[in-house]
C-alpha cells in the first residue's frame, strides 16, 4: 500500500458503481465485507479511506432496501 499518495474523494457515482460491484461479487455479505475493509483501513490509521467504504456500505444498504 502506498501511504501518503493522494486519492480525490470519490464522487457519488463512484461509490454507487463500487456498491453495485461489491454487492455483484459478495451477495448478501456485500455490507459485511465493506465493514471488514473499513475496520482494516482505520486500523493501519487510513482514516478517510475507512469513511469512503463506509459511505460504499451506506450506499449497499440502500440498494437492499431498493430491490
Amino acid at each position: 500500500m502506498m501511504l501518503g499518495m493522494f486519492v480525490p474523494h470519490p464522487t457519488a457515482d463512484e461509490i454507487a458503481r463500487c456498491a453495485e460491484l461489491f454487492v455483484a461479487h459478495y451477495g448478501a455479505s456485500a455490507s459485511t465485507m465493506a465493514c471488514q475493509r473499513a475496520d482494516k483501513l482505520r486500523t493501519i490509521g487510513a482514516v478517510k479511506a475507512a469513511e469512503t467504504w463506509m459511505e460504499i456500505k451506506a450506499e449497499i444498504g440502500r440498494l437492499a432496501t431498493a430491490a
